[in-house]
């Protein structure tokens, strides 16, 4: 390297590195130093990464997080999602290696870090190749005992993996290099003290973990938000609103954007600005939000992006629901958990308001409840519901109900869930009569796509300038369900030359949905019954439905010719 570039190097490094700020002599003599000197102080720190780690802005709130979440609780969960480039890995690596072996420099130097609490086992969890590729030789750099200013050492074994799995050290840390392909149960063995997930781990990998916290235990889940399921962000909002009521804050989230990693507009950055704003420019449009800012990416996958709180999430007075609507009650069954069903009114005007729903219960998500209800429960429900809208009901022209076809006519014991709602409905003296939901086998992308267009379409605006289709915002698990139904983005090499729409659905969230999807691929205008006719106006039709009208002598009469019409009917005009 020339000699110029070590001297900016040890410059920059010298201005902020924090050991040298704790000594302003020693730091005003080096920054004053030989060229010669500056290449021995820059040797030393590539020598010793621990001891000389200088983390930017972003990666200090990470370190910090961790001092104030433990303050709060013992099991706390740090949440981070950080823009591409900011370094959220690198800064796991060090958290492990200074938990490890105590403080190796002023920015761990904490009670946390020189003597941890919680059980001496680590687990750093990620896809395979991020363990192999990226996390070990990393970790691996920090942790060389030939290049700390200790002694300690440790052993590893692969056990059968292409990957080191396990590492022992002599002090009875042990840091165990988990990977996502591994089955759930391999998560649920012993109690760990530090869990970091190196983006999203699925579903039932995170919840195996969160049982491995019982003798307290940090969670630090570090991610660039591209396409996470929407459940990771509904805990960390949950969490606020807890946080808001008065309740103990377990859940911490940071946010970063690349910029915070710019060696000019951030703090201590190690990128050059012109670099970041090319890498920015070439980035995906759509993927700028995770990449760039750190924000989350999961709306990209919505199948109804356009349905949003301002315009379709509506208070009841705002949509109220007019005389001579049709009432629609629609239903997608289920065994292990209550059926999704939802109540609309189909205007005269052909806008649909959705304006009730069960199950009642909104203390939790729709999909979260494993306990499904009795066919008695159901029908008893679904009455309750209906009798509340009994005035509303009344000046309505049709109550129509309509099941998802596909599970409410398979067959069950003897019978199916058609047939249970109705002889159940006949019990409680109500008849709950279902029809079979639509078909579009004919229509090129399948029932499924043709049902997305057409809900698509309804959420448009009306020729009144509002929207087709509106939620009453008393419908907490419909609100929900729309706007977690979403596809899945692919990740195979192939990914790229597929449409945006073809990744498969999220089936866990789709169930209020489905509901949505039938109401508006099933709906029909409403029969307005005219205002009732006078008796002159019945009988005028009668005369002039007739090819030539005749007096009550049977004479022919000049179809022009209204006269004899105001003498038959005079006194009743």
């Amino acid at each position: 390297m020339p000699t110029g570039g070590i001297n900016v190097i040890a410059s920059e490094y010298l201005k902020d590195n924090t050991i040298f700020k704790l000594d302003q002599p020693l730091y005003r003599k080096l920054a004053n130093a030989s060229d010669e000197l500056r290449k021995t102080i820059m040797e030393g720190v590539e020598t010793k990464p621990l001891r000389f780690f200088c983390p930017n802005g972003a990666q200090e709130k990470v370190i910090l997080s961790i001092i104030e979440a433990c303050k709060s609780t013992k099991v706390p969960t740090i949440v981070v999602t950080f823009a591409n480039g900011v370094g959220k890995s690198y800064v796991a690596a060090q958290i492990i290696a200074n938990i490890i072996y105590g403080p190796q420099n002023g920015w761990f130097d904490y009670e946390i870090f020189r003597d941890f609490p919680f059980p001496k086992l680590i687990w750093y969890c990620a896809e395979p190749d991020t363990i192999k590729d990226k996390f070990i030789p990393e970790f691996e750099k920090l942790i060389n005992p030939i290049k700390l200013d200790i002694t300690k050492d440790y052993e590893s074994t692969k056990d059968y993996k292409t990957f080191t799995s396990l590492y022992t050290f002599q002090n009875g840390w042990r840091l165990s290099c988990k990977s996502y392909g591994q089955e759930p149960d391999k998560f649920e063995s012993v109690e760990a003290g530090l869990i970091i997930n190196d983006e999203p781990p699925p579903g039932a990998i995170r919840k195996a973990q969160k049982s491995r916290r019982r003798m307290g235990c940090i969670t630090l889940n570090i991610m660039t938000p591209l396409y996470c399921e929407p459940e990771i962000f509904d805990e960390i909002i949950k969490a606020r609103e807890g946080v808001e009521r008065g309740h103990k804050q377990r859940l911490f989230h940071l946010q970063a954007d690349v910029y915070e990693a710019c060696k000019r507009r951030g703090t201590r950055g190690h990128l050059d600005p012109e670099i970041i704003d090319d890498m920015v420019d070439e980035y995906d449009e759509n993927e700028k939000e995770a990449r760039v800012f750190g924000k989350a990416m999961y709306f990209s996958g919505r199948i109804y992006p356009n349905f949003g709180r301002e315009k379709h999430f509506v208070n009841p007075d705002t949509y109220p629901i007019p005389k001579n609507s049709i009432i629609k009650q629609i239903v997608d069954p289920h065994d292990g958990r209550p059926c999704a069903c939802i109540y609309a009114a189909i205007t005269p005007e052909g806008r649909i308001i959705i304006f009730d729903e069960t199950p009642l219960d909104k203390s939790r998500q729709f999909w979260e409840m494993k306990i499904g209800f009795t066919i008695e429960q159901e029908i008893k429900s679904w009455i309750g519901v209906e009798d509340r809208y009994e005035s509303i009901i009344r000046n309505c022209t049709t109550v129509s109900r309509v099941m998802d076809r596909h599970f409410g006519w398979q067959t069950r014991g003897k019978s199916n869930f058609a047939e249970l709602f109705y002889d159940e409905g006949k019990l409680q003296g109500r008849e709950f009569n279902f029809q079979k939901s639509y078909e579009a086998t004919t229509y090129q992308g399948g029932e499924i796509h043709y049902g997305h267009v057409q809900v698509n379409k309804a959420l448009l605006s009306l020729a009144d300038g509002k929207p087709g289709l509106v939620v009453w915002n008393t419908c907490y698990h419909v609100w929900e369900g729309l706007t977690h139904y979403i596809r899945k983005h692919e990740t195979t090499k192939g990914a790229e030359d597929k449409p945006a729409q073809s990744g498969k659905i999220v089936e866990k969230y789709k169930d209020m949905a489905d509901c949505v999807r039938i109401l508006v691929c099933d709906t029909e205008l409403p029969r307005i019954p005219a205002d009732e006719k006078t008796r002159y106006e019945r009988e005028l039709e009668k005369v002039m439905s007739r090819e030539t009208p005749i007096d009550e002598k049977g004479f022919e009469l000049d179809q022009s010719d209204d006269e004899y019409l105001s003498d038959f009917f005079e006194g009743e005009l």
